[in-house]
């Protein structure tokens, strides 16, 4: 069953977007992990949008489909069904189903022999995973990097660039010793407000996630030029449609701090820790033309002509089913730009980590539990979301592995019902030390991101692809539920396990 820390999470993005939000079935079972999307809506291209909300012959007219928005890069626009308006659907709890999009999307599909018409519910991007958050929540360490002493490449070879699309930087970044050759988008608004709008001391959730994904990276790839963006908002996740336009939106802020005669240039490498489930429907064929999100169809059609290389989190449902879109590694039209990424142990010799999504479309594990990283450069205070668990949520009782479900232990805010108010439960101080020790998929990408810039700068190569071409020929596996994928453990990871 879904997590408690799903339903959670996404009333929070609820809240915070002032949107409605349901969530809907994923995968191939009752027991698969959901994905949210937007409530009252579903996604189409402009043609088929036209049709359904002005024709007499629409399959919807009974459920009042209307257009929202003209199509952006991503071709697709919102049709609104049924007749509540957004106000009325906020009251709605975010686990109650969609009766409107259920309707919609079986209606089009009786009328597929006439006219096909490609449909979705407009998924909720979040920061890598089916609970919409990283593994755990960020724990105080006064250890050092997890990633240290990696020798920099020649200063006379080519400098690879990165682009981590993400939450962007912190405020003071500079402070955190991440090395050159660093630059992006800030946060508008680092910490939280309370009841009288005035800004508190404590940062928000998820500001310090680009930034801790940008310490790693840097960590392995001391040589790499990394652009971070702020393409992914404050509640740590947005529209699929909206996602379609950001990561453009991206490409293009990375393309203007480039030199005048490269400004059409893409990064050789992408670091994306963020994706979803898709909504379930049992009549498409996982080897449809709709496999995958369909607003970022566009972006992977251009991505898949340029020399690109994307890697991204498989996903911290603790499961097979796909998450997107890591799991276009899996087609043999991305095969070669897309690395799907899970996660290991805080020892990697002990395999897979209890959260990791794995599976034939996961293509490589790197470390990705309790690694330390940079996280705050100002001194803060974190007010904990969720709280852990007696036991594991992915693993039996008779599994004795001490994982992030269950430790360190703390008490969540949003885990109460009702919700308990700032400066109850409990807090992270970060006022003394600037690392977090974090856990998820969203950090083993941009260990294995990393580990492929650093090869390419060492090596003084310009393809990207081709490195990860020579890995999948030549480098150590690892079996996971029966299934080899690449094992990516970076020279001068050290394992220091965290004292509990």
């Amino acid at each position: 069953m879904a997590s408690r820390r799903f339903s959670e999470q996404l009333e929070a993005i609820k809240t915070v977007l002032h949107t409605p939000i349901a969530a809907g079935p994923a995968g191939t079972g009752p027991d698969d992990p959901p994905c949210g999307f937007r409530r009252g809506m579903i996604v189409v291209s402009q043609e088929d949008a036209d049709w359904l909300c002005n024709s007499n012959d629409s399959p919807l007219r009974e459920l009042r489909a209307r257009q929202e928005d003209p199509a952006g890069r991503s071709g697709l626009v919102r049709v609104r069904v049924g007749a509540a308006t957004d106000e009325e659907l906020l009251d709605v709890g975010v686990m109650e189903p969609d009766a409107d999009v259920r309707a919609a999307l079986g209606r089009l599909r009786e009328i597929a022999d006439r006219r096909a018409i490609s449909a979705s519910p407009n998924h909720v991007i979040g920061i890598a995973n089916g609970t919409v958050c990283p593994a755990d929540e960020p724990w105080p360490s006064m250890d050092p990097p997890s990633v240290h002493r990696v020798t920099p490449a020649s200063p006379a070879h080519r400098r690879p660039r990165v682009l981590v699309i993400d939450t962007g930087l912190v405020e003071g970044y500079e402070t955190l010793e991440l090395g050159d050759g660093v630059g992006g988008g800030r946060r508008d608004q680092e910490t939280e407000v309370d009841q009288d709008g005035n800004p508190t001391d404590f940062i928000r959730e998820y500001v310090g996630h680009g930034t801790y994904i940008t310490g790693l990276l840097k960590a392995v790839a001391p040589t790499a030029d990394v652009y971070v963006s702020n393409a992914v908002p404050k509640p740590g996740a947005l529209f699929e449609d909206e996602f379609g336009d950001s990561l453009f939106t991206a490409i293009t802020q990375f393309q203007a701090t480039l030199s005048p005669d490269a400004q059409d240039a893409w990064p050789d490498i992408i670091s994306l820790s963020a994706g979803t489930t898709l909504y379930y429907d049992p009549q498409r064929p996982l080897s449809s033309p709709d496999h995958g999100l369909r607003a970022l169809r566009t972006f992977m059609e251009t991505l898949n002509e340029k020399p690109t290389l994307l890697v991204a989190a498989a996903g911290n449902n603790g499961s097979s089913v796909r998450f997107h879109p890591a799991a276009l590694a899996e087609l043999n039209e991305f095969s070669e730009a897309v690395v799907s990424v899970g996660a290991l142990r805080e020892n990697p010799g002990d395999g897979r980590a209890c959260f990791s999504d794995f599976g034939p479309w996961v293509t490589a594990f790197a470390p990705g539990e309790r690694l330390v990283s940079g996280f705050s450069a100002v001194a803060r205070k974190l007010q904990y979301q969720h709280a852990t668990f007696d036991q594991c949520q992915f693993l039996p009782p008779s599994d004795n592995y001490l994982c992030t479900c269950r430790a360190p232990a703390h008490d969540g805010a949003l885990s109460h019902t009702p919700h308990t108010p700032l400066l109850e439960g409990s807090i992270a101080d970060f006022t003394t030390t600037h690392r977090a020790r974090w856990s998820g998929t969203s950090f083993a990408t941009p260990v294995v991101a990393g580990y492929i810039a650093q090869r390419m700068a060492v090596e003084n190569r310009a393809d990207a692809r081709g490195v990860y071409a020579d890995m999948r020929k030549n480098m150590p596996r690892i079996e996971v539920a029966g299934e080899p994928a690449l094992k990516v453990v970076p020279d001068g990871f050290v394992v220091q396990p965290m004292h509990l």
